[in-house]
């Protein structure tokens, strides 16, 4: 019966002293993002940057420190509110995706590094949208080629209403008007699926880089004011050129 008890203490001790020293092994901090590691809006609009509240906990049992939050691209933004998590503590992650000109699908990255271990310490969370502009323009810019001085040169875009509802067009603006000109002179109204050609005309009176702008002003609320760049580069006129 002693040895049986001397046994049992034996076992007993062994036993504990392997979950001692298997403990601090086990011991370590477990990032994780709550809702998943990607975080998607769908299809929405690109007139506004994206922005999300993500929630970072720590499910380990040792502290979590964050070292750095490394957006992707400088298009995303993602300040985080505490970097020192104990078991259980929540962080938030005020993320801002910047779609600029953007439409389709489109996926950006964040990378948090810290003291998890899994994955050598980097975690990462995807951004992902589907991307369609309200009033689109197509091609973004009008871009002028083999421009001469005295020449007539002419460029194209449309601005497509992809909304549901009419789009007016009011108080446009082109720049620099003394050499540059647009086919749409007073108010115009684009119905939803519908678009409308713009037409630039340029006559050069200089020679080097050309450069101008359209403004409108819309009724819709997501985009206020239309701006459409216009650029290109002014040659001599081949008459000229071919007496030097």
């Amino acid at each position: 019966m002693n040895r049986l008890n001397i046994n049992m203490k034996k076992f007993y001790f062994k036993t504990m002293l392997f979950l001692f020293i298997l403990t601090p092994a086990y011991s370590q901090p477990k990032l994780v993002i709550v809702g998943g590691d990607t975080h998607d809006w769908g299809k929405v609009s690109g007139a506004n940057p994206l922005k999300q509240e993500i929630k970072i906990t720590n499910q380990g049992d040792k502290k979590l420190i964050i070292t750095e939050v490394k957006p992707g691209c400088g298009c995303t933004s993602a300040p985080l509110d505490k970097k020192e998590l104990e078991f259980g503590d929540t962080a938030t992650m005020s993320v801002q995706l910047n779609v600029g000109a953007s439409s389709g699908d489109i996926t950006k990255s964040i990378t948090i590094s810290s003291n998890d271990p899994q994955s050598d310490g980097k975690h990462f969370l995807w951004l992902k949208a589907n991307i369609y502009n309200a009033i689109d323009i197509q091609p973004m810019r009008l871009l002028f080629n083999q421009m001469e001085i005295g020449q007539k040169s002419t460029s194209s875009s449309k601005i497509i209403n992809n909304s549901k509802s009419v789009v007016k067009l009011t108080g446009v603006d082109v720049r620099p008007y003394q050499i540059f000109t647009i086919n749409l002179k007073g108010d115009e109204s684009i119905k939803p699926g519908e678009s409308l050609e713009l037409t630039g005309t340029v006559i050069p009176k200089i020679t080097g880089p050309f450069s101008g702008n359209i403004k409108f002003k819309t009724d819709n609320k997501d985009y206020p004011e239309i701006s459409i760049e216009a650029w290109g580069v002014v040659n001599a006129a081949k008459s000229q050129a071919q007496n030097k």
